[in-house]
């Protein structure tokens, strides 16, 4: 697999990840307690840390 192919897919996959959390976060909110999604906001910013990088990995990586 070139570089090149591995750089638009880590883009790909972290852009994935960010629409899937927000689109989860926002839709499912309203169901789930206050307790509850402050419990998942950890989780959720390990997703949104992990799908920035490896947007921007594979940002770096397509410009190179």
């Amino acid at each position: 697999m070139s570089v090149s192919k591995f750089g638009l897919s880590s883009l790909i996959i972290g852009l994935l990840v960010l629409v899937a959390t927000f689109y989860w976060q926002f839709s499912s909110l309203a169901l789930v307690e206050a307790l509850i999604a402050m419990a998942f906001a950890f989780f959720l910013g390990a997703l949104i840390a992990i799908g920035l990088l490896l947007a921007v990995i594979g940002l770096v990586i397509l410009l190179l």
